[in-house]
């Protein structure tokens, strides 16, 4: 599928080189935020996103299920 790129940029205190990407499907999908949510992604504690308490959120909730790397039998 196709999907765009939306750069975010840097922010202050984030390591040099850090660049904040998030990856749409055409149906506006945030594919950043739906591995997240099915527990194949974590979110980024370091920096100070813009999505970053929607992504904590996301990664609370799929420990919290068990999903993904966070189910059960996983090391």
């Amino acid at each position: 599928k196709r999907v765009t790129i939306v750069e975010d940029g840097w922010r202050i205190g984030d390591p040099p080189g850090r660049r904040y990407v998030y990856a749409f499907l055409p149906d506006k999908t945030l594919i950043n935020a739906e591995l997240i949510k099915r527990g194949f992604g974590y979110a980024d504690r370091q920096g100070s996103h813009p999505r970053r308490d929607e992504f904590l959120a996301l990664e609370s909730a799929a420990r919290r299920e068990g999903v993904g790397v966070w189910g059960k039998g996983t090391p």
